[in-house]
């Protein structure tokens, strides 16, 4: 719009609805798409002239003449236009140009080079080159060589008389996408401004707001260098979370006194954000009920037949999902619904939620199996509550609060002796309102299939990127903590649990660029990440107290202890971040017995952090950011001996060479200590069962791993049942070694055994001996690893234990680490088949062999002191990684032979807090340490026990305050006799010669517990000696015990939050008494948790 007067059009809006217009001339003529024709718009689809891939340099298009005579003091083209000029081996540019005698001669106005214009409206000043001329004209021309195209619209030239103001800026924005997807941070915005008095660029902002709060404009960022500001203008939309409803618009004033302001429209769009699940008893204010809803609008007879599926249409409210509505919904017999298209089949198949382009996207799976409520020929059918009566029907909430589909007595095709209810709810948005607008769904079971095994259950976006799945098809739930009760309700909704949020920003210091730290939760899985600004969020943190970590890989973390973080409210903690001082480390690495000095593929640790490089094919490494003070460098191959250098120092910025300062890192081959490859006889071995020595034919292999021969359980032939699982038991190959000490044994197995569900039925282990095969050491950590853990289900007498099995593997070499054992004398290789009938290949061994590579090792000694009175302490425990020693009267320590690398050190003394420290340990080093324990400031209570038999002591605390009490004793002298120490336990309870003392049995009464209480109940039993201790972990509800019996199984037990310290769970059958117990810490309930060590086999808070 003009100030003074409007604006003349010297040619009217051209729209190229017809081809050529009127007066408009081209050259050359049209004869294919790479010269000026017809065509769609890109983006818009309406009619414009284009010109594609143009392979002759040379494609003008010129308007009619116009008059510019009349004392316009500006003149201007506008058009709109798209101009994709940057294609792959293209060449040339476009330009804009202007004749003042009817096309005699040109001037170019504008010139556009090789660049892109999204679609927008673009306006050119044209007068100097038009001047005052009667006879102007305008020609497009399109001077490249197999490019991509130009596409014009909409061409308008304006006059504008003397005094006349122009148009504020035009801004040109395609707009948002609908919806941005789940993990979003952020919008990128990309504006075209034009004006052709100029573009003020300072004065160019974006305006935004999220969720309704007032809008906050911020300037953005010119991505030109034209003086007039022309050209495209970029901004980033930080700081976004999910679903966000985003509005947004670009305003801007032109160079023109007085400046006139243009302001984009408005545009809105949403942030995706993610689906939560609530159970009936989950206890959180959005849980939902378990009401069986009745009520029938519709009988959907058709859905009762098998694979079927409806367009149910006519729906009373728009359903809003993933924040998109649907007026109609596809519903299916095999337990799905999905929202959009039609899903182009009846998919009774399942799959993993979520799978990016799967059978179908945007859906909810409330029961997805090969499902029917088709009623079979013959008699009806019964189960446990009469004949079956399918029936799926639909119903609506007479005032409109919900949708309900009911499916009753439906049940999984072939079993026709179990039926399942299921009801899905969905709510109108109106009633419960959800961020995002989208619609609670309830998925309501009064009862559940038979087998749940094959069934998905959970909610999916349309592109499949994401979803929340309740249970998956393979019978495990998305979440541990998910109930197993067979009547349930599960609530589909976009709203968190209560929680709060911790923000912030982090300031990396030394750098502008502050992105790329990690803020969380100490010991949970709450973290954000800053963006370039520093700025983070850790969402969805349930209320309660945390220690706060910030982590950068270049920078010094740093921990905030004790932050509170409140239900429904937010903490704010800034960090900043020191640059970790480092320097570089460069050499090289060689091995022995190769050519030219310089070998590739050594492997280079700095032993202190871990630090790792490889070497080039010269040998060549360079380590980069090492911490600088105290280094050393180890190299590493294998079948080589490894190399290292000593112990030195790196200063900050230093780049120390090894080659210089001390030598070539050298590595010698490794030669075995023993090797047998059973070519010229068995070995010396004694076999059981079927095995078989000589050379691979039939099936299996096509020959032995080196030479001819091999031992395998049939050599020719599969292996069979009845000779691997006989009455006696299992079936061996024992292996004589000659009592010889290393580092590894290894040995080379090809595998192939049977394998029913995937489950591994037949397999083998190794165990070693070195005492001539009077004991037997189970070996459990190989390299590869065990395959599975052999089923026990048929009968297999090493059902229960870890082995290798399923295959075929080829030939695979296995190593195992043999450094804390002596000298071996003997090598078992323990194979069971179950009594269920196979046909396969069985287990091939070939090569074995004991290298000595050498001990890696260091020591640490140092001395342990009294932290108040500066005194040195004699017989105090230190220890690390199992090695234990004890102070002399000087307070000093030595431990030898402790592996390399970052360790962890500990102290303690009877009245003393233990003390760790964090601790290098380098090859052939000795690490000295100065480690003061702080005394604890308690009372001694002393009671006499009878020696050589049973005897009881009572005594009684008073404990008003209600803290906990620390029971502490000193190590229990050796027998006169010499037997074993004898065990002590503590029960919390009366004296049964005292009538007047308070009864507290040990587990307390219901009324007693309370959160956050340790130490109610203290239960330790007299342990055995025993080699393997009890596991005990705790994730979630669920307690893991790990079993020590011969099937090492792990069980789960399930206990609800409410159930407070001092109560106490029988977990009888687990395994037997008398073992060594396993304590650890349950975040949820607050306290720790404590594995009995007889007698009852319990576990305590």
């Amino acid at each position: 719009m003009l100030l003074g007067q409007a604006e003349v059009e010297l040619i009217s809006t051209v729209t190229f609805d017809t081809y050529l217009p009127s007066g408009w001339s081209q050259n050359p003529p049209h004869t294919a798409s790479h010269d000026w024709h017809q065509g769609s718009f890109p983006g818009t689809g309406s009619n414009c002239a284009i010109v594609e891939y143009e392979l002759n340099n040379d494609d003008s298009l010129f308007t009619p003449a116009f008059d510019a005579s009349p004392g316009f003091d500006s003149v201007v083209v506008e058009v709109f236009e798209n101009y994709e000029l940057f294609g792959f081996g293209g060449s040339g540019s476009s330009y804009l140009l202007v004749s003042p005698d009817g096309g005699s001669s040109w001037g170019t106005a504008h010139t556009y080079g090789r660049t892109r214009i999204n679609s927008v409206i673009s306006r050119y000043r044209i007068e100097f080159w038009a001047g005052s001329s009667s006879n102007a004209k305008v020609c497009f021309w399109y001077d490249n060589n197999n490019d991509v195209w130009w596409a014009l619209d909409d061409v308008t030239i304006y006059g504008y008389l003397p005094e006349s103001e122009p148009a504020p800026p035009s801004i040109s924005h395609l707009g948002p996408r609908e919806m941005y997807p789940l993990g979003t941070t952020s919008v990128p915005v990309l504006a075209y401004l034009n004006d052709f008095t100029g573009v003020d660029v300072p004065s160019v902002e974006l305006c935004y707001r999220v969720d309704g709060a007032p809008y906050d404009c911020y300037p953005m960022t010119y991505e030109g260098s034209r003086p007039d500001g022309n050209g495209n203008y970029t901004f980033d939309i930080p700081d976004l979370v999910g679903w966000n409803e985003l509005d947004y618009y670009i305003r801007a004033n032109d160079t023109y006194f007085p400046a006139n302001v243009g302001s984009s429209e408005v545009f809105s769009t949403l942030i995706e954000g993610q689906y939560y699940i609530y159970e009936n008893n989950s206890g959180f204010p959005l849980a939902p009920d378990t009401h069986w809803v009745s009520g029938i609008t519709e009988n959907l007879v058709v859905l009762e037949d098998d694979d079927a599926r409806i367009l149910k249409t006519g729906l009373p409210f728009p359903v809003v999902f993933f924040g998109r509505e649907y007026d109609s919904l596809w519903v299916c017999s095999n337990g799905w619904i999905k929202f959009g298209s039609d899903p182009l089949g009846n998919w009774f198949w399942t799959e993993f939620i979520p799978t990016v382009d799967g059978l179908m996207n945007n859906f909810l799976a409330w029961c997805w199996d090969d499902l029917t409520g088709e009623n079979v020929v013959g008699p009806i059918p019964t189960h446990r509550d009469g004949p079956f009566l399918p029936r799926a029907t639909y119903y609506e909430d007479p005032s409109g609060n919900f949708i309900l589909f009911s499916f009753e007595d439906w049940h999984q095709l072939g079993d026709y002796d179990t039926a399942f209810n299921c009801q899905i709810q969905i709510w109108n948005p109106a009633v419960i309102p959800q961020p995002g607008g989208n619609s609670v769904i309830d998925v309501r079971f009064d009862k559940l299939p038979r087998d749940v095994d094959p069934i998905e259950m959970g909610v999916e976006n349309m592109t499949g990127e994401y979803g929340k799945a309740y249970h998956h098809t393979g019978g495990t739930y998305g979440d541990p903590s998910y109930s197993l009760n067979p009547k349930r309700t599960i609530r589909y909704s976009t709203q968190p649990p209560p929680s709060g949020l911790i923000y912030g920003n982090v300031d990396l210091i030394g750098t502008s660029d502050n992105s790329g730290a990690q803020v969380g939760c100490i010991g949970f899985p709450f973290f954000g990440t800053s963006s370039s600004t520093g700025y983070y969020r850790v969402e969805t943190v349930p209320p309660g107290v945390y220690d706060v970590y910030c982590y950068h890989p270049d920078y010094h973390p740093d921990t905030v202890y004790g932050v509170t973080v409140p239900v429904g409210d937010s903490v704010g903690l800034n960090f900043s971040l020191l640059p970790r001082t480092a320097g570089f480390i460069e050499g090289r690495a060689d091995l022995a017995d190769t050519g030219p000095i310089g070998d590739p593929g050594v492997l280079i640790t700095e032993l202190r952090t871990g630090l790792t490089a490889t070497t080039d094919v010269t040998g060549y490494f360079f380590l980069d950011g090492v911490t600088i003070g105290d280094v050393q460098i180890l190299a590493s191959l294998a079948g080589y001996v490894s190399d290292f250098t000593p112990v030195f120092s790196l200063a900050t910025g230093e780049t120390l060479n090894i080659d210089a300062e001390f030598r070539l890192l050298v590595l010698d081959p490794l030669v075995p200590v023993w090797f047998e490859d059973f070519e010229d006889d068995g070995g010396g071995a004694t076999a059981s069962g079927m095995w078989e020595w000589g050379s691979p034919s039939m099936v299996g292999p096509p020959g032995s791993h080196g030479g001819a021969n091999c031992w395998a359980t049939n050599i020719d032939g599969y292996y069979t049942t009845a000779y691997m699982t006989p009455p006696a038991g299992i079936y061996t190959l024992n292996i004589p070694v000659p009592s010889v000490s290393g580092q590894e044994l290894s040995f080379w197995q090809w595998i192939e055994t049977e394998v029913f569900m995937d489950d591994m039925e037949d397999g083998g282990n190794l165990w070693i001996s070195d005492d001539g095969g009077s004991s037997w050491i189970e070996i459990d950590d190989p390299t590869p690893a065990y395959t599975d853990v052999i089923d026990a289900a048929w009968g297999n007498p090493l059902g229960g234990e870890e082995g290798w099995g399923k295959g075929p593997t080829g030939w695979e070499q296995v190593v195992i680490d043999i450094s804390e054992y002596g000298p071996i004398t003997n090598i078992l290789m323990r194979f069971g088949s179950d009594d269920y009938s196979s046909n396969d290949a069985g287990w091939y061994l070939d090569d074995f062999a004991i290298t000595d590579a050498g001990s890696f090792k260091g020591a640490v000694e140092g001395f342990v002191y009294d932290c108040e009175t500066i005194e040195v302490l004699q017989n105090a425990r230190v220890s690390i990684l199992g090695r234990v020693t004890y102070t002399d009267a000087a307070g000093y320590f030595f431990i030898d032979d402790v592996p390399y690398g970052e360790q962890i050190i500990s102290a303690v003394k009877y009245g003393y807090f233990t003390k760790e420290e964090d601790v290098s340990i380098f090859i052939d080093d000795t690490v000295f340490l100065i480690m003061p324990i702080c005394p604890i400031l308690a009372d001694d209570i002393t009671g006499q026990l009878a020696y050589a038999h049973d005897d009881t002591v009572y005594f009684e605390i008073c404990n008003p305050s209600d803290d906990t009490i620390w029971f502490d004793f000193p190590p229990l002298p050796m027998m006169l006799d010499g037997g074993a120490r004898r065990g002590i336990s503590i029960e919390v309870g009366p004296n049964p010669s005292d009538p007047n003392a308070v009864s507290r049995a040990p587990g307390l009464s219901p009324d007693r517990s309370r959160p956050r209480g340790p130490g109610d109940t203290w239960n330790i039993y007299s342990a055995g000696e025993c080699d393997v201790a009890w596991g005990l972990s705790v994730h979630s509800n669920n307690f893991w015990v790990g079993d020590i019996s011969t099937y090492k199984y792990n069980h789960i037990y399930n206990r609800p939050v409410g159930d407070y310290s001092g109560n106490y769970h029988d977990v009888t059958g687990v395994g037997g008494a008398g073992w060594f117990a396993d304590m650890c810490w349950d975040p949820i309930r607050g306290v720790v948790w404590h594995v009995a060590v007889g007698g009852d086999n319990g576990i305590y808070a």
